[in-house]
């Protein structure tokens, strides 16, 4: 009746059960680093309500019934906090540029990311719909936004999270 469960990128159910021989049950999950203060993801595999249960404090639980499915979510998830990371010191770095202190710049990086974070979380609407709410017409914002899309950042960023997933297809 014993369940194992395997925080191990990128090894499959089989796989586990082939180096373990056993016939146990096997979870997959993927937790994120921010579980540490409980605002994880947890991508999980052939789970059972109990480890839902336990894992559920530690963050969102997202359940997946395709294998290949909790690779892709744990390159987004458990890779996210690194992008995050790099994208908030874009900002920092940036911020000094154009005048702030470093102890300004990394706290109006970090408050901006949380606020809009939370903003976004709690009156549930889309990036799109704030960005079009902060984004005057002819304004700075609007022509911050069109120099990132002249020069392709979501696609940069996109080809970023390619580049991860065949990675992870590697491993």
């Amino acid at each position: 009746k014993a369940v194992i469960v395997s925080a191990i990128a990128g090894v499959r159910v089989r796989k586990l059960k082939n180096m373990l021989k056993t016939n146990h049950h096997i979870i997959r999950i993927m937790p994120s680093i921010t579980i540490s203060i409980g605002h994880g993801i947890i991508g999980i595999y052939a789970s059972t309500p109990e480890v839902r249960n336990l894992l559920s404090q530690f963050g969102m639980i997202i359940e997946v019934d395709d294998e290949q499915k909790l690779d892709t979510l744990t390159m987004a998830s458990g890779c996210g906090p690194g992008v995050a990371s790099y994208l908030i010191q874009s900002l920092v770095n940036s911020f000094i540029e154009i005048g702030l202190s470093e102890s300004e710049s990394l706290d109006i990086a970090l408050q901006t990311v949380l606020g809009t974070s939370l903003l976004l979380k709690e009156q549930k609407i889309s990036p799109q719909q704030l960005l079009s709410q902060v984004a005057t017409k002819g304004g700075v914002t609007e022509s911050i936004v069109q120099y990132l899309d002249e020069h392709d950042l979501g696609f940069i960023i996109t080809q970023g999270l390619h580049h991860g997933k065949q990675t992870l297809l590697k491993i």
